[in-house]
């Protein structure tokens, strides 16, 4: 998921650009401001979500993370291949928003999983492997892809990484919570 808010934070500008007139002005200050309020709205309401569920389910944490993204997947590829300008923008809202509502959970079940004299290092592994998989690499894959194609088919690439990862969170919420490094390269 972290790939897909990478090349939504570095592609949207452009891609609102070119693909529906904005000015670059309007264009970095609204998809800015929508970013700041889906990632608040999204993390919060997540992790508040995520708590009340944890009571009902010992995966909700898993099991809300793979919900919202599997969610986001269609709006976000509603988002970037509607030629209607109002449409783009909830869908993309609603995208974000839903992608966001996993950061609180995923975060928490991530330090569950660990021992708790390991939790600094296990996190900082984390945060290290999903920089160096999702946010580093996806504005260079999308920019790769403009350039020999279009900004249109280079973003595709966005819902793609949502179906991904909702799908990586499902397997490991079925099989409760445990997946090997094995069964994750393999998803």
């Amino acid at each position: 998921y972290t790939f897909a808010v990478g090349g939504i934070a570095a592609w949207m500008p452009v891609f609102v650009q070119r693909a529906h007139g904005f000015s670059s002005a309007v264009a970095n200050s609204q998809l800015a401001i929508m970013l700041v309020i889906t990632g608040i709205a999204g993390s919060l309401g997540g992790g508040w979500l995520g708590d009340r569920l944890l009571r009902r389910n010992r995966e909700a944490y898993l099991w809300l993370s793979a919900i919202t993204t599997l969610l986001a997947a269609p709006l976000a590829f509603i988002a970037l291949t509607t030629a209607n300008i109002t449409v783009y923008l909830v869908t993309l809202f609603a995208a974000e928003l839903l992608i966001f509502t996993c950061t609180a959970p995923i975060n928490s079940k991530l330090i569950d999983m660990v021992p708790p004299g390991m939790r600094a290092a296990g996190m900082a592994l984390c945060i290290s492997t999903i920089h160096l998989l999702g946010d580093v690499p996806s504005p260079t894959l999308i920019g790769w892809i403009s350039d020999r194609r279009s900004i249109q088919q280079g973003v595709l690439v966005i819902p793609v990484a949502v179906v991904v990862s909702g799908a990586i969170w499902m397997l490991a919420a079925w099989r409760g919570g445990r997946l090997s490094t094995a069964q994750v390269i393999e998803a």
